[in-house]
This record gives C-alpha cells, structure tokens and sequence, in this order.
C-alpha cells in the first residue's frame, strides 16, 4: 500500500495516519480453522414425488 501526504508532516502526523489507516483496513481472519472444500459431487437425493409428498405450492 502506498501512502502520499501533502506537505510535510510531522512524525507524529504520519504515526497518526498510518495507525488509523491500519485500524480501518480489514485484516484477514486468523486463528479459525480452514474448512475443508464442498463436495461438487452430484448427490441423489431420492423421488420424492413419490412418497406423495408434494411442495407446499402444489
């Protein structure tokens, strides 16, 4: 990330800068453990027009 800054700050003018832009930049998630892909395998999952159980719409 580059950061310009008209004219010449102080120190504690850019310190201050560079914390909050730090605190408003969203930080990837650490510590959650990573979730193993999805399946993209095609699943059958039975007739269930069959069982005579019909959407509520129907």
């Amino acid at each position: 990330m580059k950061i310009e800054v008209q004219g010449s700050p102080s120190d504690d003018e850019v310190a201050a800068i560079v914390a909050a832009i730090e605190l408003s930049w969203p930080k990837p998630a650490s510590g959650i453990a990573a979730r193993e892909p999805q399946s993209t395998t095609w699943r059958y999952a039975g007739r269930w027009w069959q069982d005579g159980r019909l959407p509520p719409r129907w």
